[in-house]
């Protein structure tokens, strides 16, 4: 008859968990690891936030330019009571200024602030120069407000005594944030041919525009010329 035998040397489970040294080196592993990447996760959101404030500062633009080509917005008043609501700047004959370097404002005044309401606003230093875009919950314009866009126009005039904008001019738009106009925040002062790139890894420069355009406005209604002879007056015909 066969003898069944007992079992010897029964191995001992392997499954006995981790040592606090080798916590402490896995944590340590992750620490170094996030260290590296962090920078990167950092650029990345910030490009992202930059891209988007570029986006809506360029949609806001446009949103304003197609607003003053058809009337809704004012840009100079022609009855008996005329206002500016935005800068005029006289630019010389084309022929000698090709280039149109005369065709810039100074940038605005942040000494103060007051858009209690959508569109055209108040500062103490230029009443009316500015214009507010409210993408917020909040009505008018907040230099707190990280979403409000404010709009710099100013439109080329041939001569100071000619400032009928139904002969057609050269719009020119700036777009800040509205937080470039808080305390502390110097704007450039002369931000021609500057705005702000979609590559950041923080908040971006206020101090300069997030964007910049110009555009041609055609005559309107009541204009003294036709709108081809307005356009070679403002930036030169061949002579035939």
């Amino acid at each position: 008859m066969t003898k069944l035998t007992p079992l010897e040397n029964l191995r001992q489970s392997q499954d006995s968990g981790y040592t606090i040294i080798e916590a402490i080196m896995a944590m340590i592993v992750v620490a170094v690891l996030m260290i590296a990447i962090a920078p990167v996760l950092v650029f990345s959101t910030g490009t992202r936030v930059q891209a988007r404030r570029v986006e809506l500062a360029t949609q806001a633009a446009r949103t304003y330019i197609d607003g003053v080509r058809s009337g809704a917005i004012l840009v100079a008043d022609t009855t008996v009571n005329p206002s500016t609501p935005i800068i005029e700047t006289t630019v010389v004959d084309p022929d000698t200024n090709p280039d149109r370097e005369d065709f810039k404002v100074p940038a605005p005044n942040n000494a103060g602030l007051d858009c209690q309401t959508d569109g055209y606003c108040t500062t103490p230093a230029s009443p009316n120069s500015l214009y507010c875009v409210n993408l917020d919950d909040t009505p008018g314009c907040d230099p707190n407000s990280v979403k409000d866009m404010l709009i710099q126009a100013y439109r080329s005039i041939p001569a100071a005594n000619q400032t009928d904008p139904r002969q057609g001019y050269l719009l020119g738009v700036r777009v800040y944030r509205a937080d470039a106009f808080k305390s502390g925040v110097t704007l450039v002062t002369d931000p021609q041919e500057q705005q702000q790139s979609t590559i950041s890894g923080g908040i971006g420069n206020p101090s300069i525009p997030v964007v910049q355009m110009t555009t041609e406005i055609g005559t309107s209604s009541g204009a003294a010329k036709s709108g081809f002879q307005n356009l070679c007056a403002r930036v030169g015909c061949p002579t035939p």
